[in-house]
């Protein structure tokens, strides 16, 4: 009790002389503390009532970032108590640190506010043995005065399961979503294709759900190697997430000591699905530059944890076990990528191009190589001949056969001692090429062929196929001899996939009339390999076998359909799914290849625009057009705070340090069809400057804001100005403003659809519960644009709340109208509409005290009474008690 006459504050200072601001300001007196303004979480209400069970206990809420710790901590007090005798202490402040030491965090609380109901320990930092002892003792302390007590923290900064016995605990694995949240955002397509019963945890994240996907993703993983977490669980962390899946008695040849000392640790990690039973762990797929920025900070000590010497061997070993192991070789070259050196990259490419190339890597395999494409010139001709041959057979596979040849033709005549990789070009050019350069290989191949040794077991890939393509140009049937030559000499089984797939193709491609005379001399070869090809596909335990193995299939399946092979059964339904299966994944990587390619046009044109030298442009106005409708999208967030992305690149904020950056860009999104003059948009950002200066300001901002929304090269093909005033080029431009219009509009003026709606309503909650660019408030044409956008959708949300409850479903409108009471407390109608919904509820009691805060409200913020139409609405119900 404070004394007669004393203040709290003297009270404060005269018994905890060392501390009196953070407790007093970690009060919350009603409203959400200033640290949570424009904080958006989604509610979860079975979290909540978890969270009832045992309040006279130690609640602690123990998950990783993005598990929404902090989003169930706000719901429970926003809730429960709507932050009236609510304490949020920020334990990442050295404040908290400073005010434990002094034993005076419970004290300070009770003193501060004597009717304390509850106090938050939010993100809690780990803490020494002796420090957690202490908080132990506070929390006891404020448990005795009736006080409930929530902690949030990382698994590694848990250290109170042996010092609170009996706390309630929310796990992470209790924070994953159900299958009905899990529902909420997803089409029906997507349920029927995946039951909500059958994803599994690594998908239930919420903030990878619920979040944006890019954002949310960099977010997560930038968190999951804080400083704090030890390095032995970070090096375990990171190779399960490059991995993504495998077993884990495989993370032991990185240097991991012991699975099994990990795993009271990885149980806070569900989203790893690590299962000690079946020694497996398959986890949530990050893309590997999201997890190389994520670890940058932490590499050296992962380095020392784990049983190599440099940054480099140790992404080595993951390429090489994504390789080996998981036959993820396009994952392995992004690794490979992301944490080596150019030099480091051509080394890895020169021992693993042929298990590359023999997985179908294509994509990846040539993306490795454009990434050292620079520094090549500096390398001996030899490697630069094996790049270039790697890469031509990548090429071509992307269908950029163009290309391909044009590297074929310049190394393949080179004088190297890469015989194999010059081999490999002059293939292509006898297969795929025409003209004297064909003719040209042909020649060479055939000259190699006559010098060369007789073939055996040991025998190169390459060498059998310059072979193989020699008895091709003399005929089918010399071709089938030399394929069972090769068999009987042992040839591996890529050799023998490889002549196979072009011994069925030259089948297949027979005039009718000769068909039939071949079949008499081949027939009998024809079938034994086609024989050999159903063995090789159903044998193959890899997804349709080797790339070789995919081509032989694919040549099977034309001769079937072509009907050149009537006599013996097609494929069966295995191999056809396997070469269904490989046949996507070329397809997908040429997918990937042609967005690239279409993302190069586009710079290229955006270049010609700003060097408009007919010599050098090199395309014509039509090419042109095409890359400008492939310009990447500008995506700009107004709404709880301002966020601008290129593509999926987030724009770094610091080009957005000066206020008046931002403004601008927000105003034209704002007004995205419209052109704004000038002259309004520099007096609202400069009310007290004459009109002069204020355009003189203008123009510096514009450019500002044109150097942060600039591409690659140099251009910015989203700001338009014209003669008096500036706008965005609707085309390449969207806004989370068009979201919110759309909403507003289908509240307004829809009908009720108890599908989209509460999907809307949870848009709502999660991207528009923040004020329309809330860090600018001295702009008056945005205040008056931010006080327009509540508006509307107050009005929205009540028109929604009337025509829901008229369509018989009054639950749904009270959230709607809680929703609308909760952005704007001095709005009557609110109150009434959401007294009138929980009436038809049958909630009298809750309607009595909707009636009491409105009427609080109004006197506290307005200094007036209800109307007559709220009080008759409230008389009514008392005459009915």
């Amino acid at each position: 009790m404070c004394l007669p006459g004393k203040s709290v504050s003297s009270s404060l200072e005269r018994f905890c002389p060392t501390m009196t601001s953070f407790i007093s300001k970690s009060a919350c007196r009603g409203r959400r503390p200033a640290s949570l303004i424009g904080f958006s979480g989604r509610q979860r209400p079975q979290l909540v009532a978890h969270l009832l069970r045992e309040r006279n206990v130690a609640r602690f809420v123990v998950a990783p970032c993005g598990y929404g710790k902090t989003s169930v901590a706000v719901e429970y007090a926003e809730t429960i108590f709507s932050w009236a005798h609510v304490f949020w202490i920020n334990c990442q402040s050295p404040c908290f640190v400073r005010d434990l030491d002094a034993s005076c965090v419970a004290r300070c609380c009770l003193l501060s506010d004597q009717s304390a109901q509850l106090v938050v320990f939010d993100n809690l930092p780990a803490l020494d043995q002796a420090r957690a002892e202490q908080l132990s003792k506070e929390i006891d302390a404020l448990l005795e005065e009736g006080c409930e007590v929530l902690a949030t923290c990382s698994p590694t900064g848990d250290a109170y399961g042996l010092l609170q016995r009996d706390r309630l605990l929310l796990s992470a694995r209790d924070l994953l979503l159900n299958d009905e949240e899990l529902d909420l955002l997803r089409s029906m397509s997507d349920r029927s294709e995946q039951p909500a019963c059958d994803v599994t945890a690594a998908h239930r994240v919420p903030a990878l759900v619920w979040g944006d996907e890019s954002l949310a993703k960099a977010a997560f993983l930038q968190a999951t190697f804080s400083a704090d977490v030890p390095a032995d669980l970070a090096l375990a962390l990171a190779t399960m997430h490059v991995l993504t899946r495998g077993p884990l008695d495989g993370l032991l040849s990185f240097g991991i000591q012991s699975t099994q000392a990990l795993e009271d640790f990885l149980a806070f990690y569900p989203h790893l699905c690590a299962n000690y039973e079946t020694g497996q762990f398959d986890s949530t797929p990050f893309d590997a530059a999201d997890i190389a920025r994520a670890v940058k900070k932490r590499i050296d000590d992962l380095v020392k944890q784990s049983r190599f010497s440099s940054k480099c061997e140790l992404a080595y070993a993951w390429a090489d076990s994504l390789v080996d192991r998981a036959r993820a070789s396009e994952r392995a070259c992004d690794i490979v990528r992301e944490f080596c050196t150019a030099k480091e990259r051509l080394a890895w490419f020169a021992r693993r191009a042929a298990d590359l190339i023999r997985l179908g890597s294509f994509y990846g395999c040539h993306k490795l190589i454009e990434s050292v494409r620079p520094s090549l010139a500096k390398e001996p001709v030899s490697m630069q001949v094996r790049a270039a041959a790697v890469d031509a057979i990548c090429l071509h596979m992307l269908g950029d056969a163009d290309s391909a040849l044009r590297r074929a033709k310049r190394y393949g005549f080179v004088s190297t001692t890469a015989h194999e990789a010059q081999m490999c070009c002059l293939l292509l050019l006898v297969r795929f090429g025409s003209g004297i350069a064909r003719q040209n290989a042909e020649d060479t191949l055939r000259a190699f062929a006559e010098r060369a040794g007789t073939p055996d077991g040991e025998t190169p890939l390459v060498e059998w196929a310059a072979r193989a393509q020699v008895a091709a140009a003399d005929g089918i049937e010399q071709l089938c001899s030399f394929w069972k030559k090769q068999r009987s000499a042992g040839a591996n089984a890529d050799a023998l996939n490889l002549t196979a797939s072009w011994a069925l193709d030259a089948y297949s491609a027979l005039p009718s009339h000769e068909a039939i005379l071949a079949s008499s001399r081949v027939g009998k070869s024809i079938r034994e390999i086609e024989q050999h090809v159903k063995g090789e596909l159903d044998g193959s335990d890899e997804p349709g076998g080797s790339f070789f193995a995919w081509l032989a299939g694919f040549a099977l399946q034309h001769a079937h359909s072509l009907k050149a092979i009537v006599d013996t059964p097609p494929l069966s339904a295995v191999c056809a799914l396997k070469l269904r299966n490989a046949e996507m994944s070329i397809a997908a990587q040429r997918n990937m290849f042609e967005r690239d390619e279409r993302n190069k046009s586009v710079l290229r044109s955006n270049w010609a625009d700003t060097h408009p030298d007919s010599l050098a442009l090199g395309h014509t106005k039509q090419a042109v057009a095409t890359a400008r409708r492939n310009v990447p999208i500008l995506t700009v967030r107004l709404f709880g705070k301002f966020e601008a992305s290129i593509g999926n690149e987030p724009i770094n904020p610091l080009l957005f340090k000066r206020q008046n950056v931002s403004t601008l860009l927000a105003l034209l999104a704002y007004y995205r069809n419209r052109e704004v003059m000038r002259e309004t948009l520099a007096q609202s950002m400069w009310p007290k400057s004459n009109s002069d200066l204020a355009v003189r300001n203008f123009y510096t901002v514009w450019s500002q804001l044109r150097k942060a929304l600039e591409l690659d090269d140099g251009t910015c093909p989203y700001l338009i100005r014209h003669q008096f005033g500036c706008s965005l080029d609707a085309q390449f431009v969207q806004s989370d403003i068009e979201r919110f219009n759309e909403i507003c509009h289908e509240l307004l003026f829809g009908t009720p659809d108890f599908l989209e709606w509460p999907v809307m309503y949870s848009e709502i909650k999660r991207d528009f519960s923040g004020d329309l660019m809330p860090g600018d408030k001295s702009n008056p044409l945005l205040e008056a644009i931010r006080n327009e956008c509540s508006m509307r959708l107050i009005e929205a949300l009540l028109s929604a709340t009337q025509a829901i409850v008229d369509a018989g479903s009054p639950q749904w409108g009270i959230w709607f109208a809680r929703e609308a009471v909760a952005r704007d407390r001095t709005r009557e109608d609110a109150y009434v509409s959401l007294m009138r919904a929980q009436i038809a509820a049958n909630q009298r009691t809750a309607a009595m005290m909707t009636y009491i805060k409105c009427q609080q409200a109004l006197s506290e913020e307005l200094g007036i009474d209800p109307s007559s139409g709220a009080t008759s609405l409230y008389n009514g119900l008392l005459d009915d008690l």
